[in-house]
């Protein structure tokens, strides 16, 4: 067996993109094999790792897919106060990183570079067609004290950017402000969301502004219903 690649196996959770535990996150037993990285049901093979680092209070997965797109997988702790964390994810990190060493070292170098062949940088990572541009979507989802974000980045065609911010326009809109984290993030969401589509999409510049403008109208309402019950409370 591969020893570099035995000395890892733990559960690790879904983690945003600045490697911040989400609320009721996705769960992943994680293993590392003599070839792969398993978690749970998906199997990363370790020559198409390209590398792993620490962001944030998580770690940052970053590999090819079969398309030669590079994703990145981002995974933390559980949040229970944080209790072991930076332990673990050192531990993870230093697994995945050995294993695919030890791995990229005993495959000949064109089957390594066959297996890290990127495809093009402006490749849509949701149809593959070309011509696409970097953009990032944010979306929140609160409720008093609960809340729950998320923002995908990524390379995409004007088609799938456009479908991208409009659910992320459309469910922050409705059900991110209704907290006072969502008071707080929801509005930068927003404006994320706004700035990518104004950017790449099939949307006119009116109609951004159209769907921008009630995109924040319940943060406005709610806005003014706290004002309104401070003032004559």
């Amino acid at each position: 067996m591969n020893t570099a690649a035995a000395k890892y196996s733990g559960k690790l959770f879904l983690a945003d993109e600045d490697g911040n535990y989400l609320g009721l996150s996705r769960k992943y037993d994680v293993h590392i094999t003599d070839d792969s990285i398993v978690l749970s049901e998906i199997r990363l093979p370790l020559l198409k790792i390209q590398r792993a680092e620490r962001l944030g209070s998580g770690a940052c997965l970053l590999y090819f897919d079969a398309k030669g797109i590079l994703n990145r997988l981002h995974l933390t702790t559980s949040d229970l106060f944080g209790i072991g964390r930076k332990r673990k994810i050192r531990a993870f990190l230093s697994a995945v990183n050995a294993a695919v060493a030890h791995a990229k070292r005993d495959a000949p170098p064109e089957v390594v570079a066959a297996a890290q062949k990127s495809a093009p940088s402006d490749t849509c990572h949701d149809c593959q067609e070309r011509g696409g541009a970097p953009a990032a979507f944010g979306t929140i989802y609160s409720f008093i004290a609960y809340s729950q974000w998320s923002t995908k980045e990524g390379v995409f065609c004007k088609k799938h950017a456009t479908s991208h911010g409009l659910n992320a326009l459309l469910a922050t809109g409705l059900l991110g402000w209704w907290s006072l984290r969502g008071l707080i993030f929801a509005p930068i969401y927003t404006f994320i969301n706004i700035r990518s589509l104004w950017r790449h999409s099939t949307l006119r510049k009116p109609a951004i502004v159209a769907l921008g403008a009630a995109a924040f109208a319940p943060g406005i309402l709610m806005a003014v219903f706290i004002i309104h019950g401070a003032m004559t409370s």
